[in-house]
Formats: C-alpha cells, structure tokens, sequence
C-alpha cells in the first residue's frame, strides 16, 4: 500500500469558499427567478388593466343599447296609446 498518494484532506477554508461560492449560485438563481415572477406579474397586471378597460366598455355600451331600447319601448307604448284617445 502506497501512502503517499492518499489524497490530501480539503482544508477548511477550502470547504468554506466552495460553500461560499454555491450559496452565491443559488442566491443569484434566486434573484433571477424573482425577476422573472416580477416580470410575469407586471405583464398580468397590465393584461389585467387591459381586459378591464375592454370589459367596462362593453357595459357601456350595453348599457346605451338598453337605454335605446327602454326609450323605443316608451315612445312605441306612448304612441300607441294617444290614438286611443
């Protein structure tokens, strides 16, 4: 048996700074993906805005058709009435 080629042991600065350096890793893929969400979520938010400006148009609109109509419907009802006086 060869005891001169048994490796040497990491030193314990050694451990540290690899442990440094993949906690650095995984805080920078941290930060990375928390802007990714924050970019996900700027999006949904303005999709969001979007969709609910779309959708308050429409009830307007639907609303002015109802009112139209409620005032056809009057109109339609008043002059079938005054013939009949």
């Amino acid at each position: 048996m060869d005891f001169f080629n048994i490796p040497e042991p990491k030193s314990f600065q050694r451990i540290q700074d690899e442990h440094a350096c993949t906690q650095e890793q995984l805080l920078n893929e941290i930060k990375e993906i928390q802007q990714e969400q924050m970019q996900l979520l700027n999006k949904m938010q303005s999709d969001s805005k979007k969709q609910s400006i779309i959708e308050q148009n429409r009830f307007i609109v639907s609303t002015v058709i109802s009112v139209s109509a409620l005032i056809a419907a009057v109109v339609a009802a008043v002059a079938a009435i005054i013939p009949l006086t």
